[in-house]
């Protein structure tokens, strides 16, 4: 009896959480937005090296989008300073096998040889 009335008390408390979550708190989609526009803020949070050119680093942007690499050539390393969270993509748009996901990591890089294009917030 002691743990129906818990169970209800805590389900109850549970639904009034829910329903006074503003509308605009809960996401709708698990999409990865496609259209860049020029207003979007580029926030840099960390670096990548290219293959081809080892003394090139590029910027790596946290802006809600994803990002494909400059020309025809593919990102090696990655140094992820301060971003929340990335995922580099083997193919150009955000597309095919998952090279690497994960957050920041202050003290080290990450191999990410072949990726193409990447998705960081």
């Amino acid at each position: 009896m002691r743990f129906l009335k818990l169970a209800f008390a805590f389900t109850g408390t549970l639904m009034a959480t829910i329903r006074a979550a503003p509308a605009d708190a809960i996401q709708t989609s698990n999409e990865i937005p496609t259209e860049q526009s020029d207003s979007t803020q580029r926030l840099r949070c960390g670096d990548y090296y290219l293959i081809e050119e080892e003394e090139a680093v590029m910027p790596l942007y946290a802006n809600g989008h994803y990002e494909n690499v400059e020309g025809s050539v593919h990102m090696a390393v990655l140094f992820n300073l301060n971003c929340v969270f990335c995922i580099v993509f083997r193919e150009r748009d955000a597309k095919g096998d998952v090279l690497w996901s994960g957050g920041p990591d202050p003290n080290g890089t990450q191999q990410v040889r072949g990726g193409q294009s990447y998705y960081c917030y």
